[in-house]
């Protein structure tokens, strides 16, 4: 079940702040973690530094671990924004859609999904095994206050289940 030999460095990090880092990193995207206030900073701060796109993973702060099943640690509201910059505000989604969401964001979308089944972190080895819920939005489209140069595919309500490790005694 476990895929090490593909993502070598996912196993071996005993943080979910830091699992999503790698995972990211096998997507070769930018990961930000925080707050949306926080991650809307740093992506203020791309933004100015004239970035293209800058597609990334933000991992959405707080989650919470339900622990005490044995030595597994399930995780019941994670939230994720997989997005980019857009090149050119203003324009309408229609017209945003085939560059930032077919051709960056939904392949993103899929092998971040991809990644999380195979990482041999979570009991969830099929995508189709991890419950969460999706939206697409640019804007304030998921009730989010994000800036208007952002798209983003909104991920929520994601339910995982992290096998433990038997405890040293």
């Amino acid at each position: 079940m476990t895929n090490f030999a593909t993502y070598p460095n996912i196993g071996t990090q005993e943080n979910l702040i830091d699992v999503f880092n790698e995972i990211a990193y096998n997507l070769n995207v930018n990961y930000l973690f925080g707050s949306i206030d926080e991650i809307v900073a740093q992506l203020e701060t791309k933004k100015q530094a004239a970035v293209s796109r800058f597609p990334f993973v933000a991992l959405v702060l707080p989650f919470t671990e339900q622990q005490g099943n044995g030595w597994d640690t399930s995780v019941n509201d994670f939230k994720f924004m997989i997005g980019c910059l857009i090149e050119t505000p203003g324009k309408l989604f229609k017209d945003r859609y085939d560059a930032n969401y077919k051709g960056i964001l939904y392949p993103i979308y899929t092998k971040f999904l991809a990644i999380l089944a195979q990482s041999g972190y979570f009991r969830e080895v099929y995508p189709e095994q991890i419950v969460h819920q999706k939206t697409d939005a640019s804007n304030n489209d998921a009730g989010i206050p994000m800036p208007d140069y952002i798209d983003f595919v909104w991920i929520y309500n994601m339910k995982l289940n992290k096998i433990g490790k038997e405890p040293k005694l």
